[in-house]
C-alpha cells in the first residue's frame, strides 16, 4: 500500500453524529382557551410545603418498615430476576428501597393518604431548572397540552397513560384502583418483554432519574412513559403502577378544552379540609 493511500485514509474526516431529536416540548398559545383560575390558594398552598407536613419527610421520606436495607449488591441484575427471586411477601420496591410511601399505602390497603400527600407535586410547576423552557401559560408536547401552572412532568406521566380517564370516585376504592392496575400492567409487561430480561436497577437510576435524563427534561415520548411503568410493574405488580394512577387522578384532570388540569382547575373540593386533617397533617405510619 503506497503512502498516499495510508495518508488518505488517516485523515479522512469521521462521521458526523447524528442530530439530537428535536425538542417535543413548546409553551402554550393561550388564545382561545378559557381562564380556568389557579390550582390552589394561599391556605392550601401552606399546608402543601414540606416544612408544614409531619416528620418534614413528605409522602416518601418517613421509611417503610424492613426496607431499608437498599440491596446495592443487586443494582446490576436484571429486576426481573431478582424479583422472581424474593421470598414470598416481598416486593422490589421494598427490596431497593423505593417510595416507602407506596409500601406504606399497600400495607394500610388505602392510596389516599398518598394521593393526598402528592398534591405538593403542584407546587413545583416552574421549579425544576432541567425543564426547558419554563411556559407559565402551559406546555405543549406531542401528546399532552396543559393549563397555566401546571406541572408538566406529572401532567405528561398522567396523561400518556390514560390515568386521567379512571373514575375519579373510585380512587377511594383501593381494589379499584388496583384492578385497573392490573390489566394495565399486564399490557405493558408483555409489550416490554424483550428488552426487560436485562434492564437492571442501575439502568433505571442511570437513565431516569440523573441530571439531564429525558425523563426529568420532559423529553418522555409515550412509548418512554409506557416502558417506565413496565419497569415499574416488574418491580411490583400491580401497586407500582397503581399508586401513580391513584394520585394522579386525585391530583390531575383532563378539563373540557381537553388541556390538563390541576387542583381546583379541576374541581372545588380538592383538598378540602377534611382530606388536609385526616390525610396530610396526621403522620402516615410505617407498617
Amino acid at each position: 500500500m503506497g503512502l498516499a493511500s495510508v495518508a488518505t485514509r488517516r485523515t479522512a474526516p469521521e462521521p458526523a453524529p447524528s442530530p439530537p431529536e428535536p425538542s417535543i416540548v413548546h409553551c402554550m398559545d393561550p388564545t382561545g382557551y378559557l381562564d380556568v383560575g389557579p390550582i390552589y390558594t394561599a391556605e392550601q398552598k401552606s399546608f402543601l410545603v414540606w416544612e408544614h407536613q409531619p416528620g418534614n419527610s413528605g409522602p416518601d421520606g418517613g421509611g417503610a418498615l424492613g426496607c431499608n436495607n437498599k440491596h446495592p449488591e443487586d443494582l446490576d441484575k436484571p429486576i426481573v430476576e431478582v424479583v422472581a427471586n424474593l421470598s414470598v411477601g416481598e416486593n422490589g420496591f421494598c427490596h431497593f428501597g423505593l417510595l416507602p410511601g407506596v409500601v406504606n399505602s399497600v400495607r394500610h390497603k388505602t392510596w389516599i393518604p398518598l394521593a393526598v400527600a402528592k398534591a405538593q407535586d403542584l407546587l413545583r410547576a416552574h421549579a425544576s431548572s432541567e425543564v426547558k423552557p419554563s411556559c407559565p401559560e402551559g406546555y405543549n408536547v406531542s401528546y399532552m397540552i396543559s393549563a397555566p401552572g401546571v406541572s408538566m412532568l406529572e401532567a405528561e406521566q398522567c396523561s400518556a397513560m390514560g390515568f386521567l380517564d379512571f373514575p375519579l370516585e373510585l380512587v377511594w376504592n383501593f381494589t379499584a384502583v388496583n384492578e385497573r392496575a392490573a390489566q394495565q400492567c399486564q399490557e405493558l409487561l408483555q409489550e416490554n418483554a424483550g428488552w426487560l430480561e436485562n434492564y437492571t436497577m442501575r439502568n433505571m437510576q442511570l437513565q431516569e432519574f440523573s441530571s439531564g435524563s429525558p425523563m426529568l427534561t420532559g423529553e418522555y415520548r409515550v412509548e418512554d412513559m409506557r416502558k417506565h411503568y413496565a419497569i415499574k410493574c416488574a418491580l411490583w405488580e400491580p401497586y407500582g403502577l397503581a399508586a401513580d394512577l391513584a394520585w394522579c387522578r386525585y391530583n390531575w384532570c383532563h378539563l373540557w378544552d381537553g388541556r390538563v388540569g390541576a387542583g381546583l382547575q379541576c374541581r372545588p373540593d380538592w383538598l378540602n379540609e377534611y382530606d388536609v386533617e385526616q390525610y396530610l397533617l396526621q403522620p402516615v405510619q410505617e407498617a
